[in-house]
């Protein structure tokens, strides 16, 4: 077997800490509804659609309203919105660092342009990450494995030369599927004895 090479890891949940239900609360406190319905928006088509890149932000705010039946202001949507993203979890930056001196690092992550921006603003650790493989830019959402297949093309490797950390297991599945090495973590200790264990 060939030594990985490359390691490639989710953003939220795995590198920096995200907050859905915070999202979720407020822009049902904006909607004046339940945090259940306001929580559906989340799998709503139009979520979908604007996170692989298939609608701009306006478009998304007004499928947003249309599917709540109440008109949010724009700009109270987007700091709602935007409130999901955190910061970088404790020991990230230090084994983000370590982990560049032997590998090349990505990113593979379910995002929409203005979250992922939100992640860049508020983490700059994460700008030399590089590259950055984002589902609004590449028209396809993990678990799919056609995100998969062309993170392969792109790289130019075997996916046995790849290590893919995320916290989702259909995401692992996936990729494991397509014969790429998984880890299925959030625990930055975790990964950290998992890549000190690698064979190389």
């Amino acid at each position: 077997m060939k030594p990985v090479t490359h390691i490639i890891f989710d953003l939220g949940n795995v590198l920096i800490d995200i907050d859905i239900p915070k999202t979720v609360g407020e822009i049902a406190a904006l909607a004046q509804c339940p945090p259940e319905e306001a929580a559906g928006i989340i799998a709503s088509p139009i979520h979908l659609k604007f996170n692989t890149g298939g609608c701009s932000w306006e478009q998304f705010h007004d499928g947003i309203c249309e599917h709540l039946n109440y008109e949010i202001p724009r700009e109270d949507f987007r700091k709602a919105w935007l409130s999901t993203i955190g910061l970088t979890k404790a020991g990230i930056p230090a084994l983000l660092s370590e982990a560049n001196q032997r590998y090349q690092v990505a990113i593979c992550s379910n995002t929409d342009p203005l979250h992922w921006q939100q992640a860049l603003d508020l983490n700059p650790v994460l700008s030399e990450i590089s590259p950055a493989y984002l589902s609004f830019a590449m028209g396809v959402r993990k678990p799919h494995s056609g995100i998969f297949e062309m993170i392969l093309e792109d790289l130019e490797i075997d996916p046995g030369q790849c290590l893919f950390i995320d916290d989702t297991l259909d995401n692992i599945r996936s990729a494991a599927g397509l014969g790429f090495r998984t880890l299925h973590s959030a625990d930055p200790a975790d990964m950290r004895r998992h890549l000190e264990n690698l064979e190389i």
